[in-house]
């Protein structure tokens, strides 16, 4: 869809679109001058005669050839307002246009370009939109067009200025299939065809126009975007804005849904009333490319097909049979208007029908069957499975072709019987097809048996493999037929003649329209009927013929070991030429007849006469490069003008000067090569050949390379002479026109008109441009800045000179530096203009917007002009006064006029203070005749008070139609009611803005947003509301209070609609649960809940993300919150042991008791270790509290002896005695003395004898000094 939806084109902003033509012409502008040199046989390619030098342009063609080198000139087309031409840049990076235009152009390709008008005016396509290609080999990056910014002009200071905004990226995805046969030395095919499958997509940087400034207003866009791809937009809104913003003009676009990347425009609206509706053919809906399969759903010509379909290696596998490009009318008619409603109420139908071209079957190349196709009844033989073992079965038929040229469409299938049983395990079927006793067709199918038949597929036929072939047939002869098979097979073999008629009418791309209904709102209609035949033969010429093959490559290796033989031949399955260059059309009607239907008075249909439309055209050369012709393709021939009964009204006649080359010769070349033959030998080492092994050996020969060279020249395509010939009661009256044009510029030099009486009328131009006009002021200067669109002289002629007009032109102080008009002068006769007596007006002054602010009529009175409204209307008309007299008025009553926002006569109105100062200026001056004028600017004239001070008023309705005209006193001298044929004519609305108003006083004050959400606290701002927001025709006291009421109304909307005025929302009370982790090992964390107060936290746009930021401190800090403040719980380790009771009276003995103690019978929040640490005191503690309380005492004796000594040893034994071994271990502590006989004395010794638990005997060793006595003394048990 374009900007205002399918099938209609949005006219506003301009580009420069750049085609690229071979490769990408940025980085490649070098290329040009070595084209131009080879083609001039210049250096380095003007050797052609040496070894050396022929090796130098075998690598040129090579580089070419490989995509080295650039060949092809890119294309540049400009499309701006009432501009549309093309360009190429030569090597000089000079503009080529496509036809002779007298436009300059500036800039390159890498900055943009500037192209000026033949007035001069400049426009300036400064902002690149670039753009990215890729393939599945391949990706580089160009400008895709160049997007105008800024037209400015030679004889003002204003500018038009273009506003964008970049948008998302859009991606365009083509996708096309081509076929690459094989062949060898002798011709024969390979069968192992390959066949392509080519995407190519580009991204392209996309920019939406948002803001046209000019210097009275603004235009503003507003669009509808694509949900699913935001670059592919429509224009919702275009609003045409005063210098106050203000919106006076306008235009709401409605669409239908998206369907894919597709919307229908259904209605239009200006200053919101409804002025067309649009409804479309919609019998399918649009399709939706989301795959490639979706892509090749088109026809030959490149429209919607639902038919078509992608081309597999088991299905089409022929660039010219391919049925499904056929044009399904169905398809192509979807998205089609069928219908306008006007605001009349008035409607138009739309009817259309397939485009149809006479073509003769000889030149007939579509890949699927014309039209003009006739289909014998089918010839078919058929053999029996149930043969004989031996002889098999066999089935032929002879017959005659003598019609020719014909087509034998021949299909065949082979079926397999495997309940039929055979001795032989090899079966085989084959048929066969004879043209005069020679071979033209064989084919044959083999079945084994293994145990299991291969193939297993028991039946090949046409619908499978698409087995069906076909034979051309130019020379009448005789055909045989012939199927033969072995027992256990049928094989079938059927064939149809098609022929093709000598000449038929045949459905191509595209629609026509077949007739339009034009119908008031009572349904009474007029229709157009178009017819596109002559005599049943249909007149549209099909200016391209498809074509599918591309061409061919040769690579013979046979001079290399073990080398081959290849030809690759190049197939597409789309046209590889454009079928669709004339105005989008692949077909031009040299005749189309146009015929208008009514009713009469008796309601009977009648003819309300006929025109006939001739137009020129011939069918152009397959070739790219032929652009040049479809300038003169479609041009009217003739047009003749018949009444209700046939009889001739009007005729006229055409007559062209096409291709007329100017003097001087302005040219670009193309040059495209593309290597066809690469012959490679066996090579060793260097020398002339590429290198060792299987090289190419150089020069290599000129004819290994097809070269296509073009010289385009812009030429001069224009009408030369007009014929009318008016036809009354069997006379006639014929006039004629001729024009004679300056094939350098195309501009028209003279015109010459003449009538039946032979009476011949000469106009004569001259432009700055003409050798005649040298010598005229600024002549150089207007050239220089290409204003020579219009003539410094026009003369009349009748034999003899009848009249002159002259424009002189100046550049000074006094036309503010732009070069315009200064002079005119005309006088009648024969004599020269004569620069005194001949002046007419004297343009005296400009103002710096180039407005005449001063000029003088041949009376010599001079009449000044006041501009106002930002120097856009004349406010003020002095007649007899200079501008000098006046100029101390000026700035004053312009700056009034400059804020003249309303349209009231209250005294504080600005209008009327505006009226009042120019009434005040009138006065200044009763010796000057002055009028005045007030503006609605953009709409139209409020007030225009006369010489005599009489004034007269001008309202508009809603829509800005003129709708009263009164009189000083505010009468009504005019009143205009508007309705459309058919409706009561309204005149109700006599609301008036020409009378007293008073105007609201200007109010200012707070207010506070009052549709917040919940939880939202809203903001408060200043509203002003400025002075006559509300007028009143009653009074002042009326007009401030519902001004008042107006205040508190728009300031709470500002409040709550402005979006800078926000919603503070406070966060609530948020926690969050966390888990220490970081305590040591064999530690179990604390889980605690970490809180942030309601109100720490604001936000403007939810309560959520108030509360959402009190969530991120949460997740922020709540972990290291609990890991500081939350413990970590250590338990002690279970442990068991024995504990003897201690607390028994003396004597006793205390039982062993176990103890155990569980895990966590402790608890550490310092650590594991303490836990255990505090456990082990509970354990000791509580295991002998335990066994105190729980072990029972018991009473042992003990004796202590000495058992034996040995004096000689040095050693005594003590025996230790219990009475019961129910005792705990003991320690007894035993002092002996024994007899020391040196010292005549008794020694004593106390010996710690550790006696276990439940022991009741031990014997213990102690060593002595000196023995001769031993006795125990005392023990203590402990």
């Amino acid at each position: 869809a374009g900007y205002a939806g399918v099938g209609w084109t949005f006219s506003i902003g301009g580009s420069i679109l750049h085609s690229i033509n071979g490769l990408n012409d940025e980085g490649h502008e070098s290329d040009k001058q070595l084209i131009y040199n080879y083609i001039n046989k210049l250096p380095p390619y003007n050797d052609q005669s040496t070894a050396t030098g022929k090796t130098v342009i075998s690598h040129f063609l090579e580089n070419l050839s490989n995509g080295i080198f650039d060949g092809e000139p890119d294309k540049y087309s400009v499309n701006i307002g009432n501009i549309s031409c093309s360009f190429y840049l030569d090597k000089d990076n000079n503009p080529i246009f496509l036809k002779n235009e007298n436009y300059k152009l500036s800039g390159n390709s890498a900055i943009g370009f500037t192209l000026t008008d033949n007035q001069g005016i400049n426009y300036i396509f400064n902002l690149l939109q670039g753009a990215d290609k890729v393939t599945e080999n391949d990706q580089y990056s160009y400008v895709s067009s160049y997007l105008i910014t800024e037209i400015n002009f030679p004889y003002t200071s204003n500018k038009i200025l273009f506003k964008y905004s970049s948008s998302a990226p859009y991606n365009d995805t083509n996708f096309s299939q081509s076929l690459i046969k094989t062949t060898n030395e002798s011709g024969n095919p390979n069968n192992n065809f390959i066949l392509r499958n080519n995407t190519t997509t580009t991204i392209l940087n996309t920019f939406k126009l948002d803001k046209i400034i000019t210097n009275s207003g603004t235009i503003d866009l507003q669009y509808n975007s694509n949900p699913a791809e935001q670059a592919i937009a429509v224009i919702s809104n275009l609003s045409v804005k005063d210098q106050f913003s203000k919106s006076v003009k306008s235009y709401d676009f409605a669409y239908s849904g998206w369907v894919g990347r597709r919307t229908n425009l259904l209605n239009v609206k200006y200053n919101g009333s409804v002025i067309n509706e649009m409804e479309y053919d919609m019998s399918l809906p649009y399709p939706v490319l989301e795959s490639n399969y979706d892509r090749v759903q088109k026809d030959l010509w490149g429209y919607y097909n639902k038919n078509g379909t992608m081309v597999s290696a088991n299905g089409i596998i022929d660039s010219y049979n391919n049925p499904k490009l056929k044009p399904d009318f169905e398809s192509t008619k979807i998205g089609s208007l069928t219908r306008i409603t006007y605001q009349t109420k008035g409607y138009s139908l739309i009817e259309y029908e397939p485009n149809t071209v006479y073509m003769g079957g000889s030149n007939f190349n579509f890949p699927y069957d014309s039209d003009g196709l006739t289909i014998s009844k089918p010839i078919t033989v058929v053999t029996e499975p149930n043969s004989n073992e031996d002889e098999g079965s066999k089935a032929s038929l002879i017959f005659d072709v003598t019609d020719v040229p014909t087509e034998l469409i021949a299909k065949y299938r082979f079926v397999n019987y495997k309940d039929i049983t055979s001795v032989n395990d090899l079966r085989n079927a084959s048929v066969n097809i004879y043209e005069n006793d020679q071979i033209a067709l064989t084919a044959s199918q083999t079945w084994t048996n293994f145990g299991y038949w291969n193939p297993s597929k028991n039946v090949f036929t046409d619908g499978d493999y698409n087995i069906e072939k076909k034979i051309k047939i130019f020379k009448p002869g005789t055909y045989k037929i012939e199927a033969v098979s072995m027992r256990g097979i049928k094989a079938e073999l059927s064939v149809t003649l098609n022929k093709t008629v000598e000449f038929f009418n045949q459905i191509v791309g595209g629609l026509r329209v077949k007739q339009i209904k034009n119908c008031d709102f009572n349904g009474e209609c007029i229709t157009t009927v178009y017819n596109y035949s002559q005599n049943g033969k249909s007149t549209g010429l099909m200016l391209q013929k498809p074509e599918f093959y591309s061409g061919y490559s040769i690579q013979n290796n046979t001079g290399c070991s073990q080398g081959t033989y290849t030809k690759q031949s190049y197939f597409n399955f789309t046209s590889i030429y454009p079928l669709s260059n004339y105005k989008g059309s692949p077909v031009l009607y040299k005749t189309v007849e146009k015929t208008d239907y009514g009713k009469n008075e008796n309601s009977q249909v009648v003819s309300n006469g006929k025109t006939i439309f001739s137009y020129y055209g011939k069918q152009v050369s397959n070739s790219l490069q032929d652009e040049e012709s479809y300038f003169s393709i479609g041009l009217l021939d003739t047009k003749l003008v018949k009444d209700e009964l046939g009889a001739k009204a009007v005729k006229q006649k055409n007559y062209y000067l096409n291709q007329a080359k100017p003097d001087v010769s302005k040219f670009v070349y193309s040059f495209q090569c593309k290597a066809i033959y690469e012959s490679r030998g066996q090579a060793s080492g260097s020398g002339g050949s590429s290198g060792s092994g299987c090289g190419l050996s150089y020069p290599r020969p000129l004819s290994n390379f097809m070269v296509n060279q073009f010289r385009h020249e812009a030429k001069n395509y224009i009408l030369e002479k007009e014929e009318s010939t008016n036809y009354y009661h069997g006379d006639s009256l014929v006039q004629a026109n001729s024009y004679n044009y300056n094939l350098n510029t195309g501009f028209l030099k003279s015109q010459i008109t003449t009538s039946s009486g032979k009476e011949a009328l000469e106009t004569r131009y001259f432009y700055p441009t003409d050798i005649d006009m040298s010598n005229e002021p600024f002549r150089n200067e207007l050239i220089s800045g290409n204003i020579i669109g219009t003539p410094l002289v026009t003369q009349n002629y009748n034999g003899e000179k009848l009249s002159d007009q002259k424009t002189e032109y100046d550049y000074n102080v006094s036309t503010s530096n732009f070069l315009v008009p200064k002079y005119v002068y005309a006088n009648k006769g024969i004599d020269e203009i004569n620069k005194i007596k001949d002046k007419k007006i004297t343009y005296d002054k400009y103002d710096n917007k180039g407005n005449i602010v001063q000029y003088t009529l041949e009376s010599g009175v001079p009449i000044s002009i006041i501009w106002g409204y930002n120097k856009t209307q004349p406010i003020a008309k002095i007649e007899n006064a200079t501008y000098d007299q006046i100029f101390n008025y000026v700035d004053n009553l312009q700056n009034l006029s400059n804020a003249d926002d309303d349209n009231c006569m209250s005294n504080d109105c600005n209008e009327q203070i505006l009226r009042d100062k120019l009434n005040a200026f009138r006065g200044s001056f009763p010796e000057y005749m002055i009028t005045t004028y007030t503006y609605n600017p953009l709409v139209g004239v409020t007030s225009v008070t006369d010489t005599k001070g009489v004034s007269s008023y001008y309202e508009y309705d809603s829509v800005n139609r003129l709708k009263f005209i009164k009189d000083k006193y505010l009468n009504v001298l005019q009143k205009y009611c508007y309705n459309y044929k058919g409706q009561q004519i309204d005149c109700s609305d006599n609301s008036s803005t020409s009378i007293v108003l008073y105007k609201s006083i200007a109010r200012s004050g707070s207010f506070t947003k009052s549709n917040c959400s919940s939880g939202g606290t809203g903001a408060s701002v200043i509203y002003n509301q400025p002075a006559g927001a509300v007028i009143s025709g009653i009074s002042q006291l009326q007009a401030d209070s519902d001004g008042l009421i107006k205040f508190n109304i728009d300031g709470q909307l500002y409040a709550n609609n402005t979006s800078s005025v926000k919603c503070t929302f406070w966060n609530t009370a948020q926690s969050g649960v966390f888990t220490r982790n970081n305590c040591a090992v064999g530690g179990s964390p604390e889980t605690i809940t970490y809180n942030v107060s309601a109100g720490l936290y604001s936000s403007t746009t939810s309560q959520a993300a108030a509360d959402s930021q009190a969530q991120v401190q949460i997740n922020n800090n709540g972990q290291a919150y609990a890991n500081s403040n939350g413990k970590c719980t250590f338990y002690s380790i279970a442990r068991s042991g024995s504990f003897i009771k201690n607390n028994c009276t003396s004597g006793g003995a205390g039982s062993s008791l176990s103890y155990s103690q569980a895990a966590g019978a402790v608890v550490s929040t310092i650590s594991q270790t303490d836990a255990d640490a505090s456990g082990m005191i509970k354990f000791n503690t509580d295991g002998q509290n335990n066994a105190n309380a729980y072990g029972t005492c018991s009473y042992v004796t003990y004796t202590a002896t000495i058992n034996d000594y040995e004096a000689e040893l040095k050693k005594a034994w003590i025996v230790l005695t219990a009475s019961s071994a129910n005792h705990p271990a003991r320690s007894i502590s035993v002092k002996i003395k024994y007899d020391y006989p040196t010292v005549n004395t008794w020694a004593n010794k106390t010996v710690v004898i550790n006696f276990e638990e439940g022991q009741t005997t031990k014997i213990f060793e102690v060593k002595l000094n000196f023995i001769s006595e031993v006795q125990v003394v005392s023990f203590t048990v402990n």
